[in-house]
């Protein structure tokens, strides 16, 4: 008997096949609604030594507008009985029904790993909240409700940008990369809007600062493999990922900083094009310019480097207590939704094809007129197929 198997992770790992299956699986892109990506320590060190990693995504349910990419893989019962041994106590297999309509197995995470999950969130948020204030006694509940809101699905929206340049196959790019940089930035992001509403805005102000390294490491990494790739493998030399990505993830290699990712992705040819076509517009400059005012606010200085006052965080309050300022609040709204659409112009230069990313909106993430001009030169590269996008 035949059974479809929708992987979102390691199953797709070739060196994972051959030592499950004794074969390369033939895959079939798709995608999975409803759900959304976490991740596990994997402690089975068999597990560990056959995947390379000891962290791996995990399924968690999740909104009806959320959606994990991956593909299912065509199995028989004996590989089915080798995959349940390889997946550990944190997973479960249920029934689901992937975007195309196929019924296909799933591994996502075990009841008892939810139940234990939500026990803690229950048990730590008291915790966190007895360090600040009240949502009630901060600010109206509906208004820190809306700007959340508005924040996820601006996430929401750059990460299902950022997985499309692995749609179109020119590109050559799997999800691995994606898999293991973009979900530190949805972390940080929604941690960010808890801390700032709590009163701890310097290390909200960081953690979106984190953010954007991370988004865009991720288009680094992103970009030296897929050009790895089309010269002949001479950077994609590890596992068929770049060498920049591996001895990253291994720790061999430090976080690439915004002087060697922005130089590197100026001089690409999509980048260089699009700035000879719209010589105003120079996104990867203006992201770098807002990262440096982010600072502003993480140090403790009075003033950011433009002159904007930075400080009053600060003035009269106890060390190490949370203070809200109400600006401040507002002003973090504003500056985190310009950072996360200035991150989004840098991957659509990069890739206009991600306009095609399967479900993707953009009327939250990218609504500045500099915003526009880049999708509809996106569009004439090539990106929004469809023409459904803003």
């Amino acid at each position: 008997m035949t059974h479809r198997v929708f992987s979102y992770g390691t199953l797709r790992q070739p060196d994972v096949q051959r030592g499950l299956y004794g074969r390369i699986v033939n895959t079939v892109p798709d995608a999975l609604p409803g759900f959304r990506l976490d991740w596990v320590l994997i402690t089975d060190p068999d597990v560990v030594a056959l995947s390379g990693s000891d962290r791996h995504p995990i399924l968690q349910a999740g909104d009806a507008g959320d959606s994990v990419d991956g593909a299912y893989l065509e199995l028989d019962d004996a590989e089915l009985e080798a995959t349940d041994a390889y997946e550990v106590d944190d997973y479960e297999r249920v029934r689901v029904v992937l975007a195309s309509g196929v019924e296909a197995w799933v591994y996502a995470a075990s009841v008892e790993r939810t139940t234990e999950t939500d026990e803690t969130m229950v048990l730590s948020t008291p915790d966190i909240l007895a360090t600040g204030r009240s949502f009630s006694a901060a600010a109206p509940w509906d208004e820190w409700a809306t700007g959340h809101s508005n924040a996820r699905a601006r996430m929401n929206a750059l990460i299902t940008l950022a997985y499309g340049a692995q749609s179109d196959a020119a590109n050559q790019l799997d999800d691995e990369i994606a898999n293991w940089t973009l979900p530190d930035v949805a972390h940080d992001l929604s941690a960010a809007r808890w801390l700032v509403w709590n009163g701890f805005v310097k290390s909200a102000f960081s953690l979106v600062r984190s953010a954007c390294d991370m988004t865009l490491a991720s288009l680094y990494f992103h970009v030296r493999e897929s050009e790895g790739a089309a010269n002949g493998g001479d950077e994609s030399d590890v596992g068929g990922w770049t060498r920049f990505f591996v001895e990253w993830d291994r720790g061999e290699r430090d976080t690439p900083n915004w002087g060697e990712m922005k130089s590197y992705l100026e001089t690409r040819a999509a980048y260089r094009s699009f700035v000879s076509d719209l010589p105003d517009l120079n996104p990867l400059v203006a992201a770098h310019a807002l990262f440096k005012k982010l600072s502003g606010f993480t140090h403790g200085r009075a003033w950011t480097s433009d002159g904007e006052p930075a400080s009053s965080m600060w003035i009269g309050v106890e060390w190490g207590a949370p203070n809200r300022d109400d600006a401040l609040l507002h002003r973090f709204d504003e500056l985190e939704a310009a950072a996360v659409e200035l991150l989004a112009q840098c991957w659509l230069v990069q890739y206009p094809t991600a306009l095609d990313a399967p479900g993707l909106d953009l009327s939250l993430l990218m609504t500045s007129p500099e915003s526009a001009a880049i999708i509809e030169w996106a569009r004439k590269q090539g990106g929004d197929s469809a023409g459904d996008r803003i």
